[in-house]
């Protein structure tokens, strides 16, 4: 089941609009909604935008409102406190303040 997540994710979910566009609120939900399933933690209120790159997101632990942003790409195990911003085109190795 976590394979087509991911690859439903990256096929669709991954290139709707940004959040701040039309259909934004949808959007980020779904995203959200995916993220949590794939995230080995995944705190609330959390924004992954459009366009982000992450892997499996098996290593990825994620705070209470946090967020990735558009083209963002993560490597490797990653840790974000809360209400950590990742804003877009950034590359994130190991730790995100």
């Amino acid at each position: 089941m976590r394979k087509i997540r991911l690859f439903i994710y990256y096929l669709i979910i991954n290139k709707l609009p940004k959040s701040t566009r039309f259909a934004g609120k949808l959007s980020k939900k779904l995203r959200y909604n995916f993220a949590k399933k794939l995230f080995k933690k995944c705190g609330k209120g959390v924004n992954i935008e459009n366009k982000c790159w992450f892997g499996t997101g098996e290593q990825i632990e994620i705070g209470d409102f946090s967020g990735i942003g558009s083209k963002c790409q993560i490597y490797g195990p990653i840790k974000a406190r809360s209400k950590n911003r990742n804003w877009f085109n950034n590359w994130c190795w190991k730790y995100c303040h």
